[in-house]
């Protein structure tokens, strides 16, 4: 009887209640579902990955250098690229001449350049041709030869050469009075038999004139014809021959 009172009195009780129980039932609801989401991820796995990967740090990619990698160019003399090709004992006037700055080359240019004009006028020769070969084996007025000889072109003694001499090295070089000297005897040299190849070829063609010089050996320098034409066009020296 007592048990049955008790009932009466929960039962009274959730019907006068039962919203408010609902209400703190579906409060317990919803805290223990959150309380069992927050444990599932607190408890996640160190070894599973997230889902969202942290940001890598970039890596600069490496410089490699090859053979066609484009470096910076430096300015340099005008020959520096003549001694490759060529054998060491053929390259002594371009190696000398590409330490020579440009204010020296343009110099001799402006020394000379009447005086080459003058012989092409003369003898055929163009003035061009001259002055470059004036200038490589000169060292643009440098070299001992030209300083204590007067000679501009190397040029060396002969059997029929009566004049005055320099020694250098075991070598016998004409020694001239003046400047003027040595371009006239330069060019009575080209004129002579020896390069008759160039009688047929024109004034204004500078590039078969090199040619013709180096087939003929005008001197031991390597690459002679390449040399000259570089000096030709390095410095516009094919001006000279049209004026």
């Amino acid at each position: 009887m007592h048990a049955f009172s008790q009932l009466s009195v929960v039962s009274v009780y959730l019907k006068k209640y039962w919203f408010r129980i609902a209400l703190v039932c579906l409060a317990i609801v919803l805290f223990l579902k959150k309380d069992f989401t927050l444990s599932f991820n607190f408890n996640t796995p160190e070894d599973i990955p997230a889902k969202v990967a942290p940001p890598q740090e970039k890596k600069e990619k490496p410089v490699v250098f090859t053979d066609k990698t484009i470096v910076p160019k430096k300015e340099k003399s005008l020959l520096s690229i003549f001694s490759s090709g060529s054998s060491a004992a053929s390259t002594v006037l371009a190696d000398a001449l590409a330490q020579q700055n440009a204010s020296t080359i343009h110099a001799h240019i402006k020394r000379f350049g009447h005086v080459a004009q003058s012989e092409q006028q003369k003898f055929g020769i163009p003035a061009s041709i001259i002055m470059a070969t004036s200038l490589l084996h000169s060292t643009c007025s440098q070299h001992r030869v030209a300083k204590e000889a007067n000679n501009y072109f190397l040029l060396q003694c002969s059997p029929v050469w009566n004049g005055a001499t320099l020694q250098q090295n075991s070598t016998c070089y004409r020694a001239y009075e003046n400047a003027w000297t040595s371009f006239r005897d330069h060019s009575t040299y080209l004129s002579s038999p020896k390069f008759s190849n160039t009688k047929q070829l024109s004034i204004s063609d500078y590039k078969s004139w090199a040619k013709a010089l180096e087939n003929a050996n005008y001197s031991e320098e390597g690459n002679l014809a390449q040399q000259l034409i570089r000096i030709i066009e390095s410095y516009q020296l094919y001006e000279l021959d049209q004026a």
